[in-house]
């Protein structure tokens, strides 16, 4: 009411236009007493007035949010259509949103969130400008107010639930800065607000900092993952990595809601670690180290499946999970589909087509003999997400041929040139399932 009056007194010199909004949280049994009392008063002011109804209680108990949170939800989505309604309404005029909070709200709002263990955002305290939301007395007292309201004689209407201690903001409020102020410091509502906004400015400057950041270490950014070059990443402070970090997940969540001081260092922590470690964060988000990229992504997607299938002589087979067709034959084909690879090896034992197991080697002479796959990958830092699903020829724990890695083959199965006894030849062709006979060869020759 003192906000409004005040607006009426600066309406013409300002040329403002002034229009209310009332929204009716259905939480107190005095809350359409309240709402009473607006309409009486925008009609003997002669200011048209919107109003709202709006279910607090369910939309705390669908969310899972406290009563608070929930009612300013609905309020500010009340503010907004209001905002909108309005400016199409008077011939495209912006409206803003002008909100009454006032210096004792910004040290409550402070004095809460520290005792929360909020980050600098969090000390911020309320902004007096957010897009379109503006709040005219974020600097005066709520005495001055009332003291306003006494000498001009608007008149107002108190929640009557200000005054109980069932909500942390009213034990604030009515304990806790009383006793600060009589015990320790009489004006720290006043410096509790003056540090909100020297925290805000430096805040502000690390927040810009921060982005620039986050736009020279971001190296993908798809609807489901978020990837940062970690070398980059570690050329800042741990303080500007932190709220790189925050932006990243913020940017795959749409909010951080569901973000916390000890997800934020999980990450951090996970870029510092080896590769292949990972750690789950909040809202189905896994933040893993894959050699020098920091991946931030939905877990909730199936991890791939590992396959196996056995290589019957002169039977093509379709591999529905590399889309593709394999032929194992005892002489080259003549006429390759296009686009087909084919791999002679000395062999005469059946052979798997399959991913990767534990125990899997391969001979490679440039290397000096044998080496686990798993190591082999590794120092060719492929993703643990491609070893997976990286399709192998394989007889035993023997691997002749990592099919979509450089076609990579062993030494110790490879025939020497010109070398034909023994040897059979596995051709791999094709991405879609039509089936195409290969083997016209090995059955014009008779075998």
């Amino acid at each position: 009411m003192c906000l409004l009056h005040m607006l009426l007194e600066l309406r013409e010199t300002h040329g403002l236009t002034i229009v209310c909004v009332h929204v009716n949280h259905g939480i107190r049994k005095a809350a359409d007493t309240d709402e009473a009392f607006v309409k009486s008063s925008c009609d003997t002011l002669s200011i048209e007035l919107r109003t709202y109804r709006v279910d607090a209680k369910s939309h705390s108990a669908k969310n899972k949010q406290s009563i608070e949170a929930a009612a300013r939800e609905l309020r500010y989505q009340c503010f907004e259509d209001a905002r909108q309604y309005f400016s199409q309404t008077y011939d495209g005029k912006n409206f803003k949103i002008a909100t009454a909070h006032n210096l004792n709200d910004v040290s409550e709002t402070v004095l809460m969130n520290f005792l929360r263990g909020s980050g600098l955002q969090g000390l911020s305290g309320i902004p007096p400008v957010r897009g379109n939301i503006i709040r005219p007395l974020i600097d005066t007292g709520r005495a001055d107010i009332e003291h306003y309201c006494a000498e001009h004689g608007v008149a107002f209407v108190t929640d009557e639930t200000n005054l109980q201690n069932d909500y942390t903001r009213n034990k604030l409020r009515n304990e806790l800065i009383p006793y600060i102020e009589r015990e320790f410091n009489e004006n720290i509502v006043s410096t509790l607000a003056r540090n909100s906004a020297l925290i805000a400015a430096d805040e502000n400057f690390l927040g810009k900092t921060a982005q620039t950041a986050l736009d020279s270490c971001l190296k993908y950014c798809g609807g489901s993952t978020v990837t940062l070059d970690i070398p980059t990443l570690h050329t800042f402070h741990n303080a500007v990595v932190r709220r790189v970090l925050r932006l990243a997940l913020e940017q795959l969540l749409g909010n951080l809601h569901d973000i916390s001081y000890s997800h934020i260092e999980s990450a951090l922590e996970i870029s510092h670690g080896q590769t292949g470690k990972s750690a789950n964060l909040a809202a189905n988000i896994v933040a893993e180290k894959s050699y020098t990229s920091l991946e931030l992504k939905f877990c909730d997607t199936p991890a791939p499946q590992g396959f196996a299938y056995e290589l019957e002589l002169g039977k093509p087979i379709y591999i529905a999970e590399i889309k593709k067709h394999v032929l194992v034959s005892k002489h080259k084909p003549q006429d390759l589909p296009h686009g087909a690879s084919c791999k002679a090896f000395i062999m005469t034992a059946p052979l798997m087509l399959r991913t990767r197991q534990n125990g899997d080697k391969i001979y490679l002479k440039r290397i000096d003999g044998t080496t686990k796959l798993k190591d082999y990958f590794i120092n060719k830092k492929i993703p643990r997400e491609e070893r997976e699903k990286t399709a192998l020829i394989a007889h035993g724990s023997d691997i002749l041929w990592v099919v979509n890695l450089y076609d990579l083959t062993s030494d110790k199965y490879t025939p020497p040139a010109g070398e034909i006894h023994n040897t059979i030849y596995v051709t791999i062709w094709g991405k879609t399932n039509e089936t195409r006979d290969c083997n016209t060869n090995d059955n014009q020759r008779g075998n």
